[in-house]
């Protein structure tokens, strides 16, 4: 990304105007920042150079230490990493601990044929039927008796 999109619009349109250039609508602050480096004025550093050079009575503008940071991107991943085993340890943890409690708290699961739970013969490109896991959840929301399944869209949604 070019740094000079992190400058603030105001001292782009000033020195833009001290060259004389006019920049506006939608994208104006990417219009600036073209016609600055046409110009010679390609990062912060040297905006602001020339901002000072171009009017000797106004104060000194100097950039901020962050705009333009650095990022390792080894201590990145091991943030992130530290970051994902600080969520996944207590889960992991509660695994090793009590598997059955686990698997206690998996609904069960049957696989059934789609004309068995929907009502439609669907069937893959080799020509079997096609299946659906089905949980036991007992908090999944009741069947409505009165819902008509499109096969075109039931098709779409188990392929």
């Amino acid at each position: 990304m070019n740094t000079m999109m992190l400058v603030s619009m105001s001292k782009l349109s000033m020195a833009c105007a001290r060259l004389g250039i006019t920049v506006v609508g939608p994208n104006a602050k990417a219009d600036a920042v073209a016609a600055l480096a046409l110009s010679g004025i390609s990062d912060e550093a040297a905006l602001l150079k020339f901002l000072a050079d171009s009017d000797p009575t106004a104060a000194p503008l100097v950039p901020p230490a962050s705009i333009t940071p650095t990022a390792d991107p080894a201590l990145i991943r091991d943030e992130i990493a530290k970051a994902v085993a600080a969520l996944i340890g207590p889960i992991e943890d509660a695994i090793k601990a009590k598997p059955e409690i686990v698997r206690s708290m998996i609904a069960p699961c049957v696989s059934k044929p789609v004309t068995e739970v929907f009502g439609i013969d669907l069937r893959d490109a080799a020509g079997r039927t096609l299946r659906v896991d089905v949980y036991s959840d007992p908090e999944a929301p009741k069947i409505d008796p009165n819902y008509v399944w499109q096969e075109n869209v039931l098709h779409h949604l188990i392929v």
